[in-house]
């Protein structure tokens, strides 16, 4: 969104990219030092694995930014709206189920938070 501070874009982004920059060396330090111990090194490689897939959707993200939100802005026009309004539509039933589940999930989830 839009924001008055003029510094905050500059801030923002410095402070992302170094954060981001040093917690992806710290990982790979830490895969390279794990004992060679096949189930650490499993379980190491497969949390970095799972890290680089992560740091990919944020580079996405941040390098692909104007695409995304031209391609949202696209998504949102008049063509995309569905049959949410009609009570026979396939979204109407789909979003009624879903919020059915997850009334059912709430009451049953605080139901047993409250047994324990």
């Amino acid at each position: 969104g839009k924001t008055s501070w003029k510094y905050y874009r500059f801030y923002s982004f410095t402070y992302l990219l170094m954060t981001f920059a040093s917690y992806n060396l710290f990982l790979t330090l830490s895969l390279f030092s794990t004992p060679p111990k096949i189930e650490l090194i499993l379980r190491e490689g497969i949390f970095y694995f799972t890290e680089i897939t992560v740091a990919t959707k944020i580079l996405t993200i941040l390098f692909m930014r104007d695409k995304l939100k031209e391609s949202l802005k696209y998504i949102d026009c008049a063509e995309f709206v569905g049959d949410f309004h009609e009570k026979d539509g396939i979204l109407f039933k789909t979003n009624k189920g879903y919020r059915l589940a997850w009334k059912l999930y709430a009451l049953i989830s605080n139901m047993a938070y409250a047994n324990i």
